[in-house]
């Protein structure tokens, strides 16, 4: 099965159940990346992940996130995996298939759920 592309999905009203299909999601354009709800683990190296919203209020859950390794303190400060998270051009992402880090992942989105008072129930 092929994965498909989605536009204008807005995080803080969608969750990722509603795209399990997804391969690549472009966000609405006041879409940003909340790297002051982020978060890291250390194994080896640190694996990073912050969430996309486009509300500056506490959402119910945050399904959508950017991640990285190296691009953050162990624990999810100083969050640079995105490059410039303030450019115009910075509004989508592609899904991470299983290579082996998924699992790494999961842990920094719970590290930032357990640091922040967060919920990410489709992560």
């Amino acid at each position: 099965a092929s994965l498909e592309m989605y536009v204008n999905i807005d995080p803080a009203t969608t969750n990722g159940l509603q795209y399990l299909d997804a391969g690549r999601i472009v966000f609405t354009k006041d879409a940003y990346l909340d790297v002051s709800r982020a978060g890291g683990v250390k194994h080896d190296v640190a694996y990073c992940a912050a969430p996309v919203t486009t509300s500056s209020d506490k959402l119910a859950s945050y399904d959508y996130w950017v991640v990285g390794t190296n691009c953050c303190s162990p624990t999810g400060e100083f969050f640079k995996c995105a490059g410039d998270p303030a450019s115009p051009k910075a509004h989508s992402g592609m899904r991470l298939l299983d290579n082996g880090d998924v699992e790494h992942y999961r842990r920094a989105v719970e590290q930032a759920e357990s640091k922040h008072g967060i919920s990410a129930r489709h992560p």
